[in-house]
């Protein structure tokens, strides 16, 4: 029961539809066309402690041009030291700077969405030292111009 791992597995059809299942990871967004993101929660409990864990799968149809952006909690618990007293918290990177980042570089390829959000937790970050993993996946279902 003290053991267990959190997962997000999905399956991309050629069609733009996205079949998913959450296990107690920090929810990927779909973003759509008008920039809105909405969190993919649907499965059920981390893998492991619970023995006869059921789970729902969840569902989404991408649109050209629309986002699944996949990330660990490294990306969101990503600190700034705090400029305030000793006892203050740090500042983590969170959701909302994430999303920012995605979107004002969602007209680019997966690959320099994923370039912009590294660069932009570096550059929230300073040069605080990285306490746990930092990893991105941006899947983007290609618009009409490519």
């Amino acid at each position: 029961t003290s053991r267990f791992v959190s997962m997000f597995y999905g399956e991309l059809e050629k069609n733009g539809n996205f079949i998913y299942v959450n296990s107690g990871h920090p929810p990927p967004f779909h973003l759509d066309t008008q920039g809105v993101a909405h969190p993919l929660s649907n499965g059920g409990a981390v893998l492991g402690p619970i023995p006869n864990a059921t789970y729902e799968r969840g569902f989404v149809s991408l649109g050209p041009g629309e986002l699944i952006i996949m990330y660990t909690d490294g990306i969101l618990e990503a600190r700034r030291p705090d400029s305030g007293p000793e006892e203050a918290m740090e500042e983590e990177f969170g959701r909302e700077r994430l999303l920012a980042a995605v979107r004002a570089h969602r007209h680019k390829s997966s690959a320099d969405i994923v370039a912009a959000v590294f660069e932009s937790v570096e550059t929230f970050c300073g040069v605080a030292s990285q306490a746990d993993d930092r990893t991105v996946l941006i899947v983007k279902l290609p618009d009409a111009s490519g």
